[in-house]
């Protein structure tokens, strides 16, 4: 009996054990190992829950990505990049296009990915603004 409920009563799920036994003298042995086997049963403390199917690709992809963040968040914290000048006209233009992009996309898997340069992060805050601001206007 134990091998056929194997899986019930050391797995991931939900168990009721029901025991019957019989009056009759005669089944008295077979029901009085009923009843220590239930008990025993009774003793048994599962940890329930929910199974989950993991896809890989999805998997990798939230590592990749968590690993890019980490590897910005080093480099923000190491300073940042290379000393450089202003964003350029070209390059505001693309984060607002980046950002737009972004608040519109109604998915949960919408990202931004500035590459830990503490400027590009001043300057999307400043497109946010600007962005409020023109939203604020119409």
């Amino acid at each position: 009996m134990t091998m056929v409920l194997r899986d019930s009563l050391g797995g991931n799920c939900r168990t009721v054990m029901v025991a019957t036994m019989s009056g009759d003298a005669t089944h008295m042995d077979e029901s009085i190992s009923t009843c220590k086997f239930a008990q025993r049963v009774a003793m048994i403390r599962n940890e329930v829950s929910v199974n989950e199917e993991v896809d890989p690709k999805q998997i990798i992809k939230r590592l990749k990505q968590e690993n890019r963040d980490l590897k910005d968040e080093i480099q923000m914290l190491k300073g940042g990049g290379p000393a450089r000048g202003p964003l350029t006209p070209d390059e505001l233009n693309r984060l607002k296009q980046q950002l737009l992009a972004y608040v519109t996309d109604v998915g949960s898997g919408a990202t931004l990915n500035f590459g830990g340069d503490m400027m590009m992060i001043r300057a999307s805050w400043q497109v946010f603004k600007q962005l409020l601001l023109e939203a604020k206007q119409s």
